[in-house]
């Protein structure tokens, strides 16, 4: 009889970094020689990864609710690589996170924890970046240093910014808030460095909380012309695979990270056979070399290169491939925009997609009902999920939803006991939609992370299409059923002028008291596509018009074109909103109506945008309202937004 498989699940975060890239591979490793199959549940990722602008909304917090997708799994243990996660820091805040794994064996790696909710297995990151600043101030009499931190909301940025302030403060040097910035773990904290040197004229040395973020200061320093390792100290904290090759080689805190993962999987395997296990802490190793002042063996240093140097060469042959495989990614997004009208032509897509990019199997598993998460306290994991696609070495099979396809939470979430399984959340915004779990290579990791998030945004507009399908249906019946030829616009299905009045009418009395929200749109210039490419795609612009104010408005809006070029839409709040909340509401129909444009433009492969401006404004109902009067309100603030369009809507020119 064969021996059974061990299945865990690993919870963590950052996985776009170089420290948990190398703490997955060593899972991999150790999974290996102990029969284990491993489910990485990955989550928190750097702002950085996304490239968001400055104004747009932060949903960073959805990434919390992927840990929660591993009580469906049917684990054995569970590995908390707490460290690695952003999330709130108090001891009360640790024990409700842990509380939900409660009966299954759990071992909290990179921070403590209490008996009752796991055994924990913790590095010495105070010793390490205590005898870091020692380092600095005795052996190099560096009397300026600043600080790097990683976020304020994680365990182990927490415990290293401590270190520093205590070693700092038992020499005698008074640590001022202006000495520390914050980052992300990333390497891409070039601002929040300038913004520290500027701050501090007469630093001399710069400590950062992982080798990641020593990359942007190497970086500043250069732009300053300050040579480190002479002009300035710099350390850094995990001892990436990069940092002996960085110029000159970074003095580190080394985390042993092998050790770390066997001893992790070593106590979960006691764990689960019922055997007792001991929480402990772990050694650290500082490493000097020439970025703190240090000489550097040159010998020992070439040795080192000769030993790796064969590594690096795969590393860049990696790289290499990735950014070309990274140009045919976002095509994917489009052949699944082509196949929305049909969930599963859709998922064979989305299937193909991730197999011809490197995924031996894969699997999507749907919640019955889009989530929709404002913030993560709002957060409710579904009852269940459905399985709705699966891949297996090419072959790919879809499901319906029923009784054979439903799984309860600790129902067990994949068929195979693969080696090994990387857990992404299919997300767009405030919409969860479940998640993703592929077998990959670790090196793949960040590149189907992507993938993911180009996946949940296919997933919204595939929402939007069904539920605009819908709606056309719906609309159709009711036109047979009521006769409302004479209220409909026959390019758009949406009401026309008449439609729109006698709608407002039976509003304004119905919902009298009420505060509504009033939308006038104009589609730019219609004139310019009319005479630059016929009237057909006049038409058609029109018509995409309308669905992107459908998109963006959602199905309790009544929406109408006015005439020619022109939208009207009204919007009656469900709950009554207060004034600061109804500003609020405001400016996010806007922003939709944005996003909504932006997103039909990268799908229509017209030589043209269609895109509209629009007015916004909040209206009282009451039986007398007079709707040319209301026409005229809301114009005013459409012909403000009219002001930004573009000259001209051709593609070319802004190619």
């Amino acid at each position: 009889m064969s021996k059974k498989l061990v299945k865990i699940g690993v919870l963590m975060g950052n996985a776009h970094a170089a420290f948990p890239q190398r703490l997955m591979e060593s899972f991999c490793e150790w999974g290996k020689s102990k029969d284990v199959a491993l489910y990485f549940f990955l989550g928190t990722e750097s702002g950085h990864v996304h490239m968001r602008a400055e104004d747009e909304e932060d949903f960073d917090f959805q990434y919390l609710t992927m840990y929660d997708y591993a009580l469906f799994a049917k684990l054995d243990a569970i590995i908390v690589v707490y460290g690695s996660i952003t999330t709130a820091q108090t001891d009360v805040d640790k024990k409700q996170f842990l509380a939900k794994y409660h009966g299954i064996p759990c071992v909290v790696l990179q921070s403590t924890c209490d008996p009752e909710d796991g055994v924990y297995i913790h590095p010495d990151n105070y010793r390490g970046m205590y005898e870091c600043v020692a380092h600095l101030m005795r052996q190099h009499k560096r009397k300026h240093i600043v600080y790097v931190s990683g976020p304020k909301d994680n365990n182990e940025s927490m415990e290293r910014l401590k270190a520093f302030r205590d070693a700092m403060e038992k020499s005698g040097h008074k640590v001022k808030d202006s000495m520390i910035v914050y980052g992300d773990f990333s390497e891409y904290v070039d601002e929040e460095v300038e913004r520290l040197f500027d701050a501090n004229p007469k630093t001399d040395a710069v400590i950062c909380a992982n080798d990641d973020m020593a990359l942007a200061v190497y970086r500043v320093c250069a732009k300053r012309n300050l040579v480190v390792g002479e002009d300035i100290a710099v350390t850094g904290f995990d001892d990436i695979s990069r940092a002996k090759y960085m110029e000159p080689p970074l003095t580190t805190v080394r985390q042993l990270a092998d050790y770390m993962v066997s001893t992790a999987l070593s106590t979960a395997m006691e764990l689960i056979h019922g055997e007792k296990a001991e929480s402990r802490k772990i050694p650290v190793e500082f490493v000097c070399r020439a970025s703190c002042g240090c000489k550097e063996d040159a010998v020992v240093y070439a040795k080192h290169f000769e030993k790796d140097k064969e590594s690096v060469a795969n590393s860049i042959s990696r790289l290499t491939r990735s950014y070309h495989r990274t140009l045919s990614g976002p095509f994917m997004i489009r052949k699944l925009i082509q196949a929305a009208d049909s969930l599963d032509l859709f998922l064979k897509k989305a299937m193909s997609e991730l197999y011809n990019q490197g995924a031996h199997r894969a699997y999507i598993y749907l919640a019955a009902e889009t989530e929709e998460v404002r913030e993560i306290g709002n957060w409710e994991l579904p009852q269940c999920l459905y399985l709705a696609a699966s891949m297996d070495a090419g072959h790919i099979e879809t499901y319906r939803r029923n009784a054979s396809t439903r799984i309860e939470r600790g129902g067990g979430l994949t068929d195979h006991q693969g080696e090994k399984f990387y857990s992404f959340l299919l997300f767009d915004g405030e919409r969860n939609y479940g998640i993703m779990m592929v077998d990959i290579e670790g090196e793949d990791v960040s590149f189907f992370h992507m993938l993911a998030l180009q996946l949940g945004t296919a997933f919204h507009y595939q929402e939007l299409v069904l539920t605009e399908a819908k709606s056309r249906q719906m609309l159709m019946e009711q036109n047979d059923l009521l006769n409302m030829n004479a209220t409909v616009d026959e390019l758009t299905k949406l009401y026309n002028r008449r439609g729109m009045i006698e709608k407002v009418i039976h509003m304004a009395h119905n919902d009298a008291g009420k505060t509504a929200i009033a939308v006038m749109a104009d589609l730019d210039h219609l004139k310019e596509i009319n005479d630059c490419f016929g009237h057909a795609d006049g038409d058609f612009a029109i018509k995409g018009g309308a669905k992107i104010l459908q998109g963006a408005l959602g199905k309790d809006a009544f929406i109408s074109r006015l005439g020619g070029d022109e939208f009207f839409a009204m919007i009656v709040p469900k709950k009554a909103l207060s004034e600061k909340k109804l500003e609020k509401e405001i400016k996010a129909i806007g922003e939709r109506i944005n996003e909504s444009c932006m997103t039909y433009n990268l799908l229509t492969g017209k030589p043209y945008f269609v895109e509209l401006s629009h007015g916004v404004i909040a209206v009282e109902l009451k039986e007398d309202l007079d709707f040319t009067k209301l026409l005229e309100e809301v114009d005013v603030e459409l012909y403000e937004d009219k002001k930004r369009r573009r000259k001209s809507v051709k593609r070319e020119l802004y190619q």
